[in-house]
């Protein structure tokens, strides 16, 4: 009979194979340093953090006296009762579409570039679970045929309407905000130019290079003959009835894919998407990026000029 005892249970040194280095920090023997909190050590400590953050709040604090916000609501319901944006019953603005409304905003602050021009929702829940999720992220992508299953339940009830097939579907992209902001002719910046509102630049770059294509078998191209238009949209490789006068200040002709079966983003918000971009539309690229709370901004144009106090932005 014999018997084990503890020196005999112990696995040698040689044969240890998960024992961790023997270094101070795989063996907790790190040295530390544990002060002592006396009054005069946390004086110290608060006198010294202070002499730290104290310069750094007044030039946080200096950079935001600098920062010039100005608000205008321009379709409540309890504005003016002629407002020509006034929203609810009765307004002119719910009686029909491209209600057009001036608002002027007085500038008493001069503003120097970039201008960032936003709209904001309120009571506007993107983030509800079913809206975030009614969307078909291949059909974003550009793929027309063969909808999966679970994207096409996801986008009821804006996938099919009355045997037309919504592109893109879903919530998120048929609820698109499609007010209409521009500048008045006539304004002028602080150094004299005109002032333009600039479009472009809004959107993550990244969505609008990896999310966002045009469906598959888009094409389109400038007409050949710029001066006679009749020659454009002539054939069956283009589906559209005239030509779309570009932002490059050319006329292209362009097609879309079963565009007789298919209801595309141009031709359901045609006031803020053109036929050439699509869906690789910037202002379409921030409204899909939906918002975490009910009240929202969403940038939709800036100004890289200055402009000047008592200026009347209209």
């Amino acid at each position: 009979m014999s018997t084990v005892t503890d020196d005999d249970s112990v696995v040698p040194m040689s044969a240890q194979e998960r024992r961790p280095l023997n270094t101070a920090l795989r063996q907790q023997r790190v040295r530390a340093w544990y002060p002592i909190l006396d009054p005069w050590w946390v004086i110290c400590s608060f006198v010294i953090l202070s002499a730290i953050f104290i310069p750094v709040g007044f030039k946080i604090q200096s950079l935001s006296d600098t920062v010039v916000e100005e608000i205008r609501e321009y379709d409540a319901f309890d504005l003016e009762p002629d407002g020509e944006c006034r929203i609810g019953d009765n307004a002119k603005a719910s009686q029909k579409t491209g209600q057009t409304c001036t608002v002027t905003v007085p500038i008493n602050k001069a503003i120097r570039p970039p201008i960032l021009i936003h709209y904001q929702l309120e009571n506007f829940y993107q983030n509800h679970r079913k809206y975030m999720r009614s969307r078909d992220d291949f059909q974003l992508a550009g793929q027309v045929n063969n909808q999966y299953p679970l994207q096409a339940g996801n986008c009821q009830p804006l996938n099919v309407i009355n045997g037309i097939r919504i592109n893109p579907c879903g919530l998120i992209a048929n609820t698109l905000f499609n007010d209409v902001i521009s500048l008045q002719e006539g304004s002028i910046a602080a150094d004299g130019t005109p002032l333009v509102m600039l479009e472009d630049g809004i959107a993550w770059q990244s969505d609008l290079q990896y999310l966002y294509n045009q469906p598959d078998g888009f094409n389109a191209a400038p007409c050949s003959d710029q001066e006679n238009l009749e020659t454009c949209c002539v054939g069956d490789e283009w589906s559209c009835e005239e030509p779309y006068l570009y932002k490059d200040g050319k006329y292209y002709e362009y097609y879309y894919p079963n565009d007789n079966t298919t209801q595309y983003s141009y031709e359901t918000y045609p006031e803020v998407i053109n036929p050439v971009d699509g869906i690789v539309n910037e202002h379409f690229a921030v409204w899909m990026r939906v918002a975490a709370l009910s009240k929202f901004r969403k940038l939709y144009g800036w100004i890289d000029q200055p402009i000047a106090a008592g200026t009347n932005l209209t």
